[in-house]
């Protein structure tokens, strides 16, 4: 079960990291990161707790719950 959550961490923690990449290669002056730490522990609370997908790390794809 423990080796479940440490690959579901790693998971959201690379699709952060390549979402801050993005926005730091496109010249954003500032990152609210407040607001994509927060869509992150969504992602990895929903997807490990009910095996669903918010896709709350995904700015082009919009769920009600992610904003």
């Amino acid at each position: 079960m423990l080796l479940y959550w440490y690959e579901l961490g790693k998971l959201n923690i690379n699709q952060l990291r390549e979402v801050l990449s993005r926005k730091v290669q496109s010249g954003e002056k500032e990152i609210d990161v407040l607001s994509l730490l927060s869509r992150a522990a969504l992602e990895y609370i929903t997807q490990g707790g009910f095996g669903y997908s918010f896709n709350a790390l995904d700015e082009e794809r919009k769920h009600p719950y992610n904003e």
